[in-house]
């Protein structure tokens, strides 16, 4: 229902997932905590496109089914070494759902909820695993936090936003 002229979209990402490497394949997550420009998942969107056939074998997309209904969850930092920089569930919250592999055929889009728990499929293919990320948000909504800001300040954002609308 929201009029498209009121969609903002960035933070776009081309990814390349290289065969079994997993350096840079996202554990459980969610992409609220590292895109806060709404604090309701349903006043977000993020938008998932395979440039090819993806399969469990090449790293399907792997979600926590309806885990999406519980809000924000707590984090934890973690690096490791050459690794991306992730804000991890713990496992006791993602065991609470059924995990899904989605598949999906060249052309195809996945719109997920920005609170939904999700993790990189592990590609044991011969082959790149190539798609593009992007998020939308609604910038007329209440919870819309204008401009880039850091994860100190989106932290703080977020408690507060949740204080306001969430009680």
């Amino acid at each position: 229902g929201t009029k498209i002229e009121y969609l903002s979209s960035f933070n776009h990402m081309f990814r390349m997932d290289a065969p079994c490497d997993n350096r840079n394949s996202y554990g459980w997550h969610q992409d609220i905590t590292y895109n806060f420009s709404n604090i309701h998942g349903e006043n977000a969107v993020v938008i998932w496109l395979p440039l090819h056939d993806v399969s469990k074998r090449n790293g399907a997309l792997k979600i926590k089914s309806s885990s999406h209904h519980n809000g924000v969850c707590e984090v934890k930092n973690n690096i490791v070494g050459t690794h991306s920089k992730q804000l991890i569930i713990d496992e006791s919250i993602c065991n609470g759902y059924d995990t899904v592999n989605v598949e999906a055929k060249f052309g195809d889009v996945i719109f997920m909820n920005n609170a939904l728990i999700h993790a990189s499929g592990e590609n044991l293919s011969d082959d790149f695993r190539y798609t593009i990320i992007s998020r939308a948000h609604n910038m007329m909504s209440e919870d819309f936090l204008p401009g880039k800001i850091d994860i100190t300040h989106n932290k703080f954002a977020i408690r507060n936003l949740q204080k306001r609308y969430m009680n």
